[in-house]
């Protein structure tokens, strides 16, 4: 992965974050809203296996392994 996929991911993910915040935190009613306002989250991706990727990208950047 290079620097600059890792960066959009983060951006993604940090959006993806603020937004649920501002449904008091729950994940479960922002994907709610996604699904009945047709908002995409990330290509389906769920939001917590994204950022399971990144931490499993970053430990593998952290390592040297590419």
């Amino acid at each position: 992965m290079h620097d600059i996929e890792l960066l959009y991911i983060e951006d993604i993910l940090a959006i993806h974050e603020e937004a649920i915040k501002s449904f008091g935190g729950s994940l479960e009613l922002y994907k709610d809203f996604c699904q009945k306002s047709g908002v995409s989250l990330t290509n389906n991706i769920p939001i917590l296996i994204m950022k399971n990727i990144l931490q499993s990208m970053k430990r593998r950047q952290c390592s040297g392994i590419s």
